[in-house]
């Protein structure tokens, strides 16, 4: 027997690729938010350690301003694709497409240990762009919309 209206597992876990994408985007940009910010929850969520890093100036402020807004950008990308926004899925493939293009430039313009360095973020992305382009993550995405109209 076949439920309707259940997720199939590839946007499920395509959905939580995209949402810990972000969660790291925030991570990184987050010691250098706390003195930018001036937050005291930054630093009670970070512990004091993250003050040496926020020491580091503001020259940092805009590339983490940056990183946030990429980090809400990809929370709000993975609760669209998680309701069936087809948009939202081609959008957050285009992204690790883009990401795996930038990386094995890279690669080809860097040193030589740039991939080794990044595997984790890579195989995300490709672990993602797979989950995504399955025909069950297509198929929901489409049939949602369909649905809608």
């Amino acid at each position: 027997m076949k439920r309707r209206g259940r997720r199939p597992a590839p946007i499920v876990f395509g959905a939580v690729l995209v949402f810990l994408r972000g969660a790291a985007a925030l991570t990184v940009a987050a010691p250098f938010l706390a003195r930018f910010a001036d937050a005291v929850w930054v630093t009670e969520l970070l512990g004091t350690q993250s003050r040496g890093l926020a020491d580091l100036g503001s020259g940092y402020a805009p590339a983490s301003v940056t990183l946030a807004v990429f980090a809400c950008v990809e929370a709000v990308l993975a609760v669209l694709i998680l309701r069936g926004s087809n948009i939202a899925r081609l959008t957050a493939m285009s992204l690790s497409a883009g990401a795996i293009v930038l990386q094995v430039a890279a690669v080809f313009t860097g040193p030589a240990d740039t991939l080794g360095s990044n595997i984790f973020g890579y195989s995300f992305d490709i672990l993602l762009i797979l989950a995504l382009s399955s025909s069950r993550a297509r198929i929901y995405a489409r049939g949602r919309r369909r649905r809608s109209s």
